[in-house]
């Protein structure tokens, strides 16, 4: 079965869908994110990716990131 995930990062309001960027697209279970600003709340959401296409996205989790 093929699958992927997809994960988007924001640092501004979650609610926004125009300030998502996409930061991987991957087969694993987990990914590494850097660059991110430090001092500030970063926010990700993730959705699954199979043969019918995208699903919906995660609850979105939020860090602050030191």
């Amino acid at each position: 079965m093929f699958w992927n995930t997809t994960t988007q990062w924001t640092a501004g309001d979650p609610s926004d869908e125009k300030g998502w960027e996409l930061v991987t697209v991957s087969t694993r279970s987990s990914a590494k994110v850097t660059g991110l600003p430090s001092g500030k709340v970063s926010y990700f959401r993730v959705a699954g990716i199979g043969t019918k296409g995208m699903g919906p996205w995660s609850q979105v989790v939020s860090t602050l990131v030191k």
